[in-house]
Order: structure tokens, then C-alpha cells, then sequence
């Protein structure tokens, strides 16, 4: 058993509940401890999946003589030379950072990471691919700068950074400038921000904004454009159930956008789909999250789904999904327009009610040759759906 790579494996998925979030795991690290100190064929991969998932910096922090702990805080004078070997020996092996609220996290004094940034020359982690800040940990204004790499990939910022102006555009500054291969950044809070910052990642693959207050105009979808390497976007709608007068025509904001994933109220969504033109498009999810108050019908929905499917021929997958909390039924006739997608091979309808006769069933299906799946609501009007078609194949039409 000398193979390093397969010892590697198997103390990976040993480690594997490490990266669940919330989850210490402190069984799983002494696991891995005990056989970094079995034998020096076990000691590498031992360390490296010991060290891969941190909770904190904290126990970096504890390998250097410096850290002190001074009237109930750690301080860090200074660092000596030969320490910043030792502390490389396990930064090196470090590849996400999910911060967790723990006892010694709280009693480190902001300064240590400052004092740590000034110090150092180079990154600490060079080897660090994601960096998640969880919404319910404390966040001071220095421990993030020290904490981005020029390799990392995903950044998950919450309410805690995204409410703090002082705190976020600095560190969002410095993160494009500091991890300029960053593909996927996720964000996620109550509050309206400043969202120009982002339009300077051009590397970015992967945007994901669930801000729930945030509004997206003409100028954000045109700015979008910046980002040319974007594959896939989620978008949370603030709930605005009066329409705006001004309309405007879709943008081919970014021409090879894949993934696209709308959350909000039906007006809302309506207004972004209005803004968007994506000929590229492969999967496309559509999710209701606020009451249709003055739409029982759901007669928005057909205003989702029109403008953004105009000559879209790629589209392989479409997700509509409900609210859950209204008992209104979604009609067929709201969702002709995806009956132009010939080349859909999944179509999903969630939650809620769904008038569904069968005539509409053959009409369905028939619209779609290349289906390989169809999942519709529980309810499908006052009956199970009606699936004698399934068995007569006959009387669906030609395509």
C-alpha cells in the first residue's frame, strides 16, 4: 500500500462528511490524526485530508509559538522566521475554508489577522478552491483578506458580510484583484448592494445572487454582458407585485448562457425574463416564491415564459415551480409557449394545481418528440392525470 494516490482516495472519503456544512466532525479528524502518527506512508495523505476542510484559522494559528492567549484573547506579537515553514507545511494542504462559530474563533483578536496580512508577503493558503462565510458567524474587518488565494474558485458571501459596506466592497475589491480565477461566487442576504464590483470577475462561470431585496434593472442585464465567460445564473426577484410602465427590449446580454434559474413573484420574474435573450440556453428553471395576489389565473406566467423562448432551439430542460401556499391552478394554455421547444427532453411542473385534460395531455406530449421525462403536480384538476394515452399511442398525432 505505498500507492499515494489511492491512500489518498481512501482518507478522502474517510473525510467526506468534513465538508458538510455545520458538520465538526471532531470523530472524523482524530480518525484521520491517529493514522497521520500510524506509520510515514500514512502521515501525507493523512494530513492532507486532515487539513483540506477547515472550520477556522484557529488551528493554523496554534502551530506558531507567537500565539498567545493574553487576558482571555489571543494576540499575535510577531512571527518568527523559521515559523513560516511550519505553518506552510499545513496551508499548503488546506482547500476550503467553512467558517464555523467556535469558542476560540470569537476570542481572536482581529488584529492577529491583521498583523498575519502585514507579515506575510504572499497568500496563506496558495492551495485554497472555496471560501464560504456562513450567515450566523461573527465577522471582523481583517480575517477575510486573509483568507483568498490566487487559485480559489468559489466564494460564498452571506448577510453578515453583504450588510457591512465597509467590510464587502473592500473585500470584493481585493478578492478580484487577489483570486482572479474565481469561477462561482454565491450571495446571499436581506439587503440591497452594490453589485458593480462583480462586473469585474471576468472569470466568472457561475453567478448566484439570492438577494431579497435587491433590484435588478436595464443596466445590471447590460452590464452582465461583461462577463463573457458566464455559464449559469440564479436570480431572486424581489417580490413586486405592481408593474412597472417603462418596458424595455430583451438584451442578448450573454450569448452562451446556459443555466438559468429565476426565483421571485410572477411579476417580477416577468420583468427580468423581459430583460434577457439567451439563444444558448440548455436548462431553464422558473420558481414562484411569493403569492399571486392579483393573478389567480397565472396569467404571468405565460409572460415568464414568451420573451425569453423566442428562438431558443437548445433549450433541453424546463422547471416551473409554484408556490406552494395557494391552492390556484395553473391552466395549459398558460404554458404554450414552451411548445415551441422541440428539442426539450425534460419538462418538470411543481407544486400547486394543474387543469389538465386529457385532449391537453396528447397535446402535450405530441408538442414535445424528444421527451424523456414529464413530472406533473399531484393534483392535475379534480382527477388523477389522464394517462390512457400512455397505453394508445396511437391516437397521439405525428410530429
Amino acid at each position: 500500500m505505498e500507492n499515494q494516490d489511492i491512500l489518498g482516495e481512501i482518507f478522502n472519503i474517510i473525510s467526506c462528511d468534513l465538508e458538510e456544512p455545520g458538520n465538526v466532525a471532531w470523530q472524523t479528524r482524530k480518525t484521520l490524526f491517529s493514522a497521520a502518527r500510524t506509520c510515514r506512508i500514512f502521515l501525507d495523505p493523512a494530513l492532507d485530508a486532515l487539513w483540506r476542510v477547515l472550520p477556522s484559522v484557529f488551528p493554523l494559528l496554534r502551530v506558531l509559538n507567537s500565539f498567545q492567549l493574553v487576558n482571555n484573547q489571543y494576540i499575535l506579537p510577531d512571527v518568527k522566521t523559521e515559523e513560516w515553514s511550519t505553518l506552510e507545511r499545513y496551508t499548503r494542504r488546506v482547500r476550503v475554508i467553512r467558517l464555523e462559530n467556535t469558542y476560540f474563533h470569537r476570542n481572536v483578536s482581529p488584529l492577529v489577522y491583521f498583523r498575519l496580512n502585514q507579515l506575510r508577503g504572499s497568500s496563506l493558503f496558495p492551495a485554497l478552491r472555496e471560501l464560504c462565510i456562513p450567515p450566523n458567524v461573527n465577522v471582523d474587518l481583517f480575517s477575510p483578506f486573509s483568507m483568498l488565494s490566487p487559485n480559489m474558485q468559489l466564494l460564498e458571501l452571506n448577510n453578515n458580510v453583504l450588510s457591512r459596506p465597509e467590510l464587502f466592497l473592500p473585500f470584493y475589491s481585493f478578492a478580484t484583484t487577489t483570486s482572479p480565477n474565481l469561477t462561482h461566487l454565491v450571495l446571499r442576504g436581506d439587503v440591497a448592494i452594490n453589485l458593480d464590483p462583480i462586473f469585474n470577475s471576468g472569470s466568472l462561470r457561475t453567478l448566484e445572487l439570492h438577494l431579497s431585496t435587491q433590484s435588478y434593472d436595464a443596466m445590471f442585464f447590460r452590464k452582465l454582458g461583461l462577463l463573457s465567460n458566464l455559464r449559469s445564473l440564479t436570480l431572486l426577484c424581489s417580490s413586486n407585485e405592481r408593474r412597472r410602465e417603462h418596458k424595455t427590449h430583451p438584451l442578448s446580454f450573454v450569448q452562451s448562457m446556459e443555466i438559468l434559474h429565476i426565483k421571485g413573484s410572477l411579476i417580477a420574474m416577468s420583468e427580468a425574463m423581459q430583460q434577457m435573450s439567451c439563444k444558448s440556453l440548455v436548462a431553464l428553471t422558473l420558481e414562484e416564491t411569493a403569492y399571486r395576489s392579483n393573478d389567480p389565473e397565472g396569467l404571468w406566467w405565460t409572460e415568464c415564459l414568451k420573451p425569453s423562448l423566442e428562438g431558443v432551439q437548445s433549450l433541453k430542460k424546463v422547471v416551473i415551480t409554484q408556490y406552494s401556499s395557494h391552492n390556484h391552478s395553473l391552466s395549459c394554455v398558460r404554458i404554450t409557449p414552451l411548445y415551441q421547444l422541440h428539442n426539450l427532453e425534460v419538462l418538470e411542473i411543481k407544486n400547486g394545481r394543474l387543469t389538465l385534460s386529457e385532449t391537453d395531455f396528447i397535446v402535450l406530449v405530441s408538442a414535445f418528440p424528444k421527451l424523456e421525462r414529464l413530472s406533473l403536480p399531484d393534483v392535475c384538476s379534480d382527477s388523477c392525470p389522464p394517462i390512457s394515452v400512455l397505453w394508445q399511442p396511437s391516437i397521439i398525432p405525428p410530429t
